[in-house]
């Protein structure tokens, strides 16, 4: 009966040892696993760092292409504009003179000798007066390109209100020392 229970006893202790043989070598195979899956998962999220740091830098570049190029053609074409700009106001001055050539050679001949010498000093002011008060009135943080426009305007204006010809203003203006 003894050797029975000590027989007993070695197949329970046998028993339990293999379950526990078992127990860690599924615990290490379980955590090496694990491991494994963490080292793949790591590596994967560099990879997926890398690409987006690499897309990441791409975007920058075109963003700054795309940048470059849109001041580069906004550059150009504002050179392109004040070009035009400057050639339709050279155009409709030669237009101004041509008419008021055209004007004054259409214009009767009659001459009147009361007030020559006064009138037209008096009118001349008056002339001057309010277009000096229009460029005064102008803003002071105006570009060069804005401030070339509303001159032109004041002056076309001018001699609209005033019934003479752009060049005639011109004249005045240079007869005055006008620079602007």
């Amino acid at each position: 009966m003894i050797k029975k229970l000590l027989l007993g006893l070695i197949l329970i202790a046998a028993l339990v040892g293999v379950v526990y043989l078992q127990t860690e070598r599924a615990g290490l195979k379980d955590s090496r696993i694990a491991e494994e899956g963490y080292k793949a998962g790591q590596a994967d999220g560099e990879k997926l760092k890398a690409s987006v740091d690499s897309l990441t830098s791409l975007v920058d570049q075109k963003d700054s292409a795309l940048a470059e190029s849109t001041a580069s053609r906004e550059q150009f074409y504002a050179g392109q504009v004040d070009s035009l700009t400057q050639r339709i106001q050279s155009q409709e001055e030669q237009i101004a003179d041509l008419s008021g050539k055209l004007a004054d050679k259409t214009s009767s001949t009659k001459i009147t000798a009361v007030n020559t010498s006064q009138e037209p000093s008096t009118k001349h002011l008056e002339i001057l007066n309010y277009y000096k008060k229009a460029v005064n009135d102008l803003p002071e943080d105006l570009s060069a390109y804005e401030r070339r426009v509303a001159l032109s305007e004041i002056r076309t204006e001018t001699a609209r209100k005033f019934a003479i010809t752009v060049s005639k203003l011109n004249s005045l203006r240079k007869e005055n020392n006008l620079e602007y």
